[in-house]
């Protein structure tokens, strides 16, 4: 039979929680919920039963919760629902629930969520059934720390399909697909692969110790994911001119922590970033066709203006131009 539950528990351990993200120490902790040590005690007690990992720094007389800092996107839930949710399915331990507190789990973990927004965060908005599925065995892979073998179909097709025994750690999505980052045993190194063309996934029982990984690091001054080495230290100076209406949502979102973007008394807006790899920004761009003007590099003109000249020869439009 699930448990009885008080209805000002939850409420009081909510509470708790967001003094210690605050980061208010033990004694003010003490003040602010008018409550003895002993309680603050068994109230931390409380939510280490319930999962969640709380660590004291006694240097800093600090409380330290693993609680997911944003929004849970996943179920669309607030933080503050979300705490309600898991802490009511956990005080229950009802069989009935314990599918739905794994899930509650993964998708709203701190390790795995928010998932890294690469570029632009348009996002893919629609997931196949497939798709949610290898995305949530990723998930759990990451979360327990767990070995993923799948078999990889490589982008070039004269290649056959290979099976990989990979360590997984993070999941990113650019505007178009999802791509879990993970050491493969093979090439012993970091590698990305392409959720659409894993297939056969197994979640291995073996555990993996973590490498020292910096995402920040892996992808470069990448625009998506993309980064060219050799340029890392020298990359391009690319300076765009947006007009019309594209001049005021280019001004609406940080694409890229080198972004500026400064008004013209023109009416134009002047975006600049450092790039080492221009194709992905290229192809980005190509969506304001008839609201730009590059003005830096002249590497850049040329990519979009051979897109362009391909788009043209492919639809015969270079007599109706």
């Amino acid at each position: 039979m699930p448990k009885t539950i008080r209805n000002g528990v939850p409420q009081r351990l909510w509470r708790l929680v967001q003094l210690m993200k605050e980061g208010w120490s033990r004694e003010e902790l003490i003040e602010k919920l008018a409550c003895s040590p002993r309680n603050l005690a068994a109230d931390v007690s409380r939510l280490k039963k319930q999962g969640w990992t709380v660590k004291y720094a006694r240097s800093e007389s600090r409380y330290h919760i693993n609680f997911p800092n944003v929004d849970v996107i996943s179920l669309k839930l607030s933080p503050e629902e979300f705490f309600h949710v898991s802490y009511l399915i956990n005080v229950a331990r009802d069989e009935a629930f314990s599918s739905l507190g794994g899930k509650v789990s993964l998708a709203c973990s701190e390790q795995t969520l928010p998932v890294y927004d690469s570029g632009p965060g348009y996002g893919v908005a629609r997931l196949s059934e497939q798709l949610q599925k290898t995305l949530n065995i990723c998930r759990e892979a990451i979360l327990k720390r767990r070995k993923l073998a799948f078999v990889y179909r490589s982008q070039h097709e004269s290649k056959q399909p290979a099976i990989r025994l990979v360590h997984p750690y993070h999941l990113i999505h650019t505007p178009n697909s999802w791509y879990l980052i993970a050491w493969s045993e093979t090439r012993q190194a970091f590698r990305r692969f392409k959720l659409l063309r894993m297939a056969t996934l197994t979640l291995m029982a073996d555990v993996f110790n973590r490498r020292k990984f910096d995402l920040q690091e892996y992808l470069g001054d990448a625009w998506w994911l993309r980064y060219d080495p050799e340029r890392l230290n020298n990359p391009y100076h690319v300076e765009v001119r947006f007009f019309d209406e594209a001049a005021q949502s280019i001004k609406e979102y940080q694409f890229h922590p080198t972004q500026q973007v400064q008004d013209h008394p023109d009416g134009f807006a002047v975006f600049t970033c450092q790039l080492s790899y221009l194709h992905e920004f290229a192809g980005w761009l190509m969506q304001w066709l008839g609201h730009i003007q590059i003005v830096s590099p002249p590497e850049l003109t040329g990519l979009i203006a051979d897109k362009v000249a391909d788009f043209a020869k492919r639809h015969d439009l270079s007599a109706k131009v």
